[in-house]
């Protein structure tokens, strides 16, 4: 009769364990001999315990994955995940790329931001906003900060701040 796994015969005959380099199945699903690997980047490498170590792919996060969209589908393009579990470029990562009009990663949507939360610039969004007054920096006549009421559907109001610079044109 063949050894228990991991045990010995009645002479003394080694059995299958991890480590061996013979995958036993059950209960190993690997075993490349040292089976030392924790985290297998993007490759499925054998791990303690001869199972597979996680990696980048195998449908779970982990080891600071930030996300996985399937292997066909992590391209790392606009708004897709890299192939490393990394998040791609996106709205709200503080860099205007992509499709994006203008990008200001957490202030994204704030009241005082220019730009909204699906990075489009809060100006020719749609939502009137009403003119509430100037305000001059008098030492430096080039700049005006004109203030405005956004009023959203609901009649309720939120002051939205946006900077100007004048070249030469009067306000």
């Amino acid at each position: 009769t063949p050894a228990p796994y991991n045990g010995c015969t009645t002479t003394c005959t080694l059995g299958n364990y991890c480590g061996d380099r013979v995958t036993t199945n059950p209960p190993e699903t690997c075993d490349d001999g040292t089976n030392q690997t924790t985290y297998g980047g993007t490759s499925r490498v054998c791990g303690p315990g001869c199972v597979f170590a996680p990696y980048c792919g195998d449908g779970s996060l982990s080891n600071g994955e930030s996300c996985y969209d399937g292997t066909a589908n992590n391209t790392g393009a606009y708004g897709k995940c890299s192939t490393t579990c990394t998040r791609g470029p996106r709205c709200g990562d503080g860099i205007k790329n992509g499709p994006e009009e203008c990008d200001l990663g957490i202030a994204n949507g704030s009241s005082a931001s220019s730009c909204n939360a699906d990075c489009t610039l809060r100006c020719g969004d749609g939502v009137k906003q009403s003119f509430v007054g100037l305000r001059h920096d008098l030492s430096k006549r080039t700049h005006v900060q004109a203030v405005w009421a956004k009023i959203d559907r609901q009649g309720t109001t939120a002051d939205v701040t946006q900077s100007h610079v004048l070249l030469g044109h009067s306000f």
